[in-house]
């Protein structure tokens, strides 16, 4: 697949990505940096307040101290999880309040729809085809079942508890989102609920997968060590929602949805893990070690087995694609336009 790519394109596909990792490597220990300051801010008013419930004493102190008594990286942790669960919470409902009312977002999704099937090229399409794979069914159902499998065998049986209630919430929340909203794909290759655009499922489940799996990689590890496994994960994550734009079957907004829906639910279970069993020790690079195998196995599968029929299955519908008709303009569209039209005209 990758010998049909020409050196020059294949080159700057590796530069782009490495480019993306620094990028957020490097926003991640500036982030780090910048809340420094807060945490340990945080942390003086926590022995503050500890110092002084333990003087008063009485049934409030020994309710307060217990939920006071945390170290300064679980505070950060928890602090960070609050942050991140607010924010796409607040994200998603923005954007399907945006598709439900047909507002300004329908435009983009289709003006970023039309650009990206202007693009199109064999070896590219390949490689796309290969990287949604990472986010579908079939290889993260695979990478569910052997992580399950190994943390049985360590008897991590609360860690199994999390992973699957985390890839389970996200699986159902997307299912009763598409059925509540039935938004229809711009191209469509699949049937029952996932003939449903939003979310996308793809993008909630492989932010669910990989970005709680990095979490449990990343705990009670030091920061030049998590930094470079967030920065991976997002990479991963950003290149199986941008394939789904590519091969045409979703739109910007459902993306950018099920990455909402997806990092919520991240947030909420690793909050929980943290604040509950963040004591539990995993053996990361074991750990590490069966989901890089479970995902390279179940790849080379699907591509050797799949990749041609699933490829013609999606130029079927690129091709068959209809985009509907856009919305009404607000009446501030229209008169902007009734505006700009004048301005012609006296031009």
């Amino acid at each position: 697949m990758l010998d049909s790519l020409s050196p020059n394109r294949l080159g700057l596909a590796v530069l782009s990505l490495f480019l993306l990792f620094a990028a957020l490597l490097l926003l991640a220990r500036l982030s780090v940096l910048a809340l420094n300051p807060l945490l340990r801010g945080l942390d003086r008013i926590r022995l503050a307040i500890i110092r002084l419930a333990a003087n008063r004493g009485g049934l409030s102190a020994r309710a307060l101290l217990p939920l006071l008594d945390r170290d300064q990286r679980e505070l950060a942790a928890l602090l960070v999880a609050s942050l991140i669960l607010l924010v796409c919470g607040m994200a998603f409902f923005e954007i399907a309040e945006s598709v439900v009312e047909g507002e300004t977002m329908l435009h983009l999704d289709r003006s970023v729809w039309s650009a990206l099937q202007s693009l199109h090229s064999e070896p590219v399409d390949r490689l796309m085809v290969v990287l949604t794979g990472l986010g579908g069914a079939i290889v993260t159902v695979p990478l569910a079942l052997s992580i399950s499998a190994w943390l049985a065998w360590r008897r991590q049986w609360a860690v199994i508890a999390y992973w699957l209630a985390a890839a389970l919430a996200a699986r159902a929340s997307v299912v009763l989102l598409k059925w509540a909203l039935s938004r229809d794909r711009p191209g469509n290759i699949y049937e029952g609920f996932d003939r449903y655009s939003f979310p996308s499922g793809h993008a909630a489940g492989s932010a669910v997968m990989y970005g709680f799996l990095t979490v449990l990689l990343a705990w009670q590890r030091p920061w030049n060590l998590r930094l470079p496994l967030f920065a991976g994960a997002s990479v991963l994550i950003c290149m199986v929602g941008f394939s789904r734009l590519y091969l045409g079957v979703h739109w910007l907004s459902d993306v950018v949805a099920g990455y909402a829906l997806g990092l919520a639910w991240v947030a909420l279970f690793s909050a929980a893990f943290i604040r509950f069993h963040g004591t539990t020790r995993l053996k990361a690079r074991a750990l590490a070690g069966v989901a890089l195998l479970s995902v390279t196995l179940a790849s080379v599968w699907n591509a050797y087995f799949h990749l041609d029929e699933t490829l013609d299955r999606y130029r079927e519908a690129r091709a068959s694609a209809t985009l509907g008709e856009l919305p009404p303009l607000s009446s501030e569209d229209e008169a902007d336009d009734d505006d700009e039209a004048e301005e012609e005209d006296e031009g």
